[in-house]
Order: C-alpha cells, then structure tokens, then sequence
C-alpha cells in the first residue's frame, strides 16, 4: 500500500509544483508586466477550460488504449510531454511585449497537465478498493501540497535573482522526471469495487448527482477563488516581495499537507457525511482569514489546512462516482463541476476588487462555501454513511 501512495504522491507533486508558480508568482508578474487585472480575470478563467473538459480527455483515455502501453499511460506520457515543452518555452518569451504568446504557451501547459492529470485520476480509481479511497486521495493532495511547498520558496529566491525564466524551465525539468517514473511503473488490474454511487451512466440523470454538481460548483466557487487571490492581496495590501510570496505559498502548502493528513486520521472515525461537513465549516473560517490581519505565514498555514481538508473530502466523494471501464471518464465528469466552480472563482475574484474590495470579496466566497453545505444531506441521501 505504501508504494502506492509513495506512486501518487510522486505523480502529484510536478502539479503542486506548477500551482507554485500559477497560484503564488502569475498574477503579481503579470500585473508588474502590465496585465490589467480584467485580463487577469479573463486569462486565469480560461487557464481552466483544459480542466473543465477533463470529461472528453478522460473518454479518449478509456475507449482507446494504445496495446500493452494500455488506457492511462500513453496518455500520460502525451501530457506530460505537451506540459514541459510548452513551459520550456515559455521562458523565451516576454509577457509583457507579447502577451498572446505568453498566454498561448501557459494555455497549452494546461492542457498537458489537465490531460495527464485525467488518466492519473483514471490510474488511481482503477487500483483502490473503496476503503482505499480516502488515502489515496490523501496521498495525490500531499504530494501536490509537498511540491507547492518546496517549489513557492524556492521560485521566489530564483525569481529575485535570475527572473522567471529559469522557474519555467525547472518545471519543465521536473516534468520529465515524473515521465520517466510513469514509464517504469506498470499499471496494474482493475479493482472491482462495491458503494460507488454511479453504476451505469443512467445514474448520471439521478437528483442525488444534479445536488453533487451544484454543491461542487458553488463550494469551488469559494474555495479556488480565494486561493486564488490570496497572494494579490498579500502584495496589493502590503507591498510583499518576490521571496515573501514564495513563503507565503510555501505556507499555504504546508497547510494543505496538513489539512490531507488530518482528514485521512478522521474520516474513517467520523464518517464520510460528517466529516464534509465539518469541511465546509472549515473552509468557510478560511475564507475570512484575510480580514483578521494575521502575520501571514499563519494565515497561510490555517488557510492551507482548510483547503486541504475540504478539497482531500470533496475529491475522496468524487471517487464515489466512478468505477469499472469507464473509470477516468465519470471521475473527470465528477470533476468538472468543481473545474467549472474553479473558474468562476478566479473569473470573479480579481476582477470584482475595484468594485467591492477585498473585504467584499472573501465574505462573498465565505458565505458561498457555508451555503454549499445545504447540499450535502440530498447528495448523501442513497448512502448510509
């Protein structure tokens, strides 16, 4: 078991180090390099369009394996390989006297990324049982958060002294490297399991998975868009350099650590509905936590921890709805509904600053993941747990 998780943590940590630089380090260089913050809105929102059409990438990756290379690793390999050469060269170019190419390139990273992602997803919902469920997911979000950690400092010392182009092409180095560990590891038998929510594609049409798509687009809504604002706020409010973001972020990855193995230690006790619950309380505290004036490597701790939590629940449910041939497909549909919450987080978060504040905006996202909360009992309904 313990290879297992070690496997994915390994295959999650190239994205955590990815959301180093996206989360922590783009929309201040942007801004320095003159982006507007309505094309920051814009360009963030459709970062994530790759993401939200998980579904399709997902059903290429289950209806058409490529021999003995199988359903997930080929694809894999592609979006691996489409991820590091689109960051790679990234580096030679200039966001601010051409933007269109700068966006062009990080979009079609995001398509890598969001592709090898999907058959990574499809990788693990084949290989654990139900009880499983839980630690794997712990292990995905630990691996992300360990790579956030450890890229964020790093990337602003790097940033200060050589620009970021040298961060690009690190990425695109530790890319590599997961490929060439996707290579070398064989991908195992489907487990049959038992307790998914969806059996067929019918169950798709079900109440229980229209209040699972609401509640994941409205909690992703408030959970993404403040993560996505923090470190604009953080250099907005207080003029925080490259190096103070970079801690900021590694922090916030911390707390996301932290928050996964929390979750996995309490889920089995408390049991599935309440443990979402409590998530969601949570996450709703965490939004509030700009308001308070807290030193930030505490703030980004107890808001890496709330992520965490919730977002090692949310996606430990999403499992629920997946299994058998067409295993990377319905966890992608699962997924997209917080993919699309994801985008309209970012889409709305910046650009609603010069109207109604920061303040304004983290009590919006606060209210919007305790309102979700409303969704739960209806999603939890056929189950006993």
């Amino acid at each position: 078991m313990w290879r297992k998780l070690l496997f994915f943590s390994m295959l999650y940590f190239v994205q955590g180090a990815a959301l180093a630089y996206i989360v922590n380090f783009q929309k201040p260089y942007l801004a320095a390099n003159g982006v507007s913050k309505e094309a920051l809105g814009l360009f963030t929102g459709l970062l994530l369009i790759p993401f939200i059409v998980k579904v399709g990438l997902g059903y290429v990756s289950d209806r058409f394996p490529v021999g003995r290379w199988g359903s997930r690793k080929p694809y894999m390999v592609i979006g691996l390989t489409l991820f590091a050469s689109a960051f790679f060269a990234t580096s030679f170019v200039d966001p601010g006297k051409n933007f269109f190419a700068y966006a062009s390139l990080v979009w079609l990273a995001s398509l890598g990324l969001a592709w090898f992602d999907t058959c990574a997803d499809g990788w693990a919902v084949d290989t654990s049982a139900g009880h499983e469920h839980g630690s794997v997911q712990a292990s995905m979000i630990a691996g992300k958060s360990l790579g956030l950690v450890t890229m964020s400092a790093l990337f602003g010392f790097l940033a200060m002294r050589h620009g970021f182009g040298i961060i690009f092409q690190l990425i695109a180095g530790l890319a590599a490297v997961v490929l060439a560990i996707v290579l070398f590891v064989p991908h195992s038998a489907p487990v049959k399991k038992s307790g998914a929510l969806v059996k067929g594609w019918a169950s798709l049409l079900k109440d229980y998975y229209v209040f699972f798509a609401l509640f994941a687009v409205v909690y992703a809504t408030a959970s993404f868009g403040t993560d996505g604002l923090l470190t604009l706020h953080l250099s907005e409010t207080t003029g925080a350099s490259s190096v103070e973001v970079g801690f900021f972020g590694m922090w916030r990855g911390g707390g996301a650590l932290l928050g996964a193995v929390l979750f996995a230690l309490l889920n089995p006790r408390l049991g599935n509905k309440p443990t979402q619950f409590l998530a969601l309380f949570m996450l709703g505290l965490g939004c509030g936590i700009p308001l308070l004036g807290w030193p930030a490597p505490v703030a980004a701790l107890v808001w890496g921890a709330a992520w965490g939590f919730q977002e090692t629940a949310f996606v430990t449910l999403a499992m629920r709805f997946a299994e058998g041939r067409w295993a990377a497909t319905l966890f992608a549909g699962a997924m997209i509904f917080s993919n699309i919450g994801n985008s309209l987080g970012e889409g709305l978060g910046a650009p609603l600053v010069p109207r109604i504040g920061f303040e304004g905006v983290f009590l919006m996202f606060a209210a919007l993941a305790w309102m979700s909360a409303a969704f739960i009992p209806k999603i939890y309904k056929p189950l006993k747990d």
